[in-house]
């Protein structure tokens, strides 16, 4: 698993998600697949081989749990943003999508660390 890949594309959301508050995205992003935290090549990874060899690891566990909540906030601004709620959608990505987004960068480089 490329931790750092993993990383930069977890940290490249906040901007997915800021384009698409401010309606200038193009992508065709579907809240209901963004939720799933099994779409990203870390969710793979997480729900493959390293949930296969890494289970037992804490530093697994957290990055396991931490992720799927950053999927779900993650479609929740999403969900937001695509009904027309700028303000709520803004509010949620300052507030609890930051706290998300950090416990999971964490995550991610504790079990980088111990999860080879």
């Amino acid at each position: 698993m490329d931790f750092q890949s993993a990383i930069g594309a977890h940290q490249k959301w906040k901007i997915r998600l800021r384009m698409v508050i401010d309606g200038n995205s193009t992508e065709q992003l579907d809240p209901d697949l963004v939720c799933k935290g099994d779409q990203c090549e870390l969710g793979q990874w997480i729900h493959g081989a390293g949930g296969q060899s890494m289970e037992a690891k804490p530093e697994f566990t957290e990055v396991k749990t931490t992720h799927a909540h950053f999927h779900t906030v993650a479609a929740s601004v999403l969900q937001k943003a695509q009904a027309g709620d700028k303000a709520g959608a803004n509010a949620l990505l300052e507030g609890e999508y930051y706290d998300a987004s950090t416990k999971v960068l964490l995550a991610i480089s504790k079990c980088s660390a111990v999860c080879k």
